[in-house]
C-alpha cells in the first residue's frame, strides 16, 4: 500500500517550505545550508536579526538568526548564524 508521502516509484517526498521573517515580512526562502540561504527572489533587506521558519509535513519550526551579510538587491544569497 502506497502512503500519502509516497510518490508511486517506492521513494518518498516530504512537503517543505523555507520562510525568513524579518522586518514584519515573511520572505520565500529557496534553500538553506549551515549558515547559508538564498532568497526565492532577490531583495533589499536591512535588518541583522530574524528567524527562520522551516514546515516540513506541517510539522512547523522557528529559530532566531543573526543576518551576517548584506542584502541589498542584488543577491539572493546570504549567511547568517543563529542565536540559540
Amino acid at each position: 500500500m502506497i502512503s500519502d508521502s509516497q510518490n508511486g516509484n517506492g521513494t518518498f517526498s516530504a512537503d517543505v517550505r523555507l520562510s525568513l521573517f524579518v522586518d514584519d515580512q515573511q520572505i520565500d526562502v529557496a534553500s538553506l545550508g549551515p549558515g547559508v540561504g538564498v532568497l526565492r527572489d532577490a531583495r533589499s533587506i536591512s535588518a541583522t536579526e530574524g528567524e527562520i521558519e522551516t514546515i516540513v509535513d506541517e510539522q512547523v519550526t522557528r529559530w532566531p538568526i543573526r543576518i551576517t551579510t548584506k542584502l541589498d538587491g542584488s543577491t539572493k544569497r546570504f549567511e547568517f548564524i543563529g542565536l540559540e
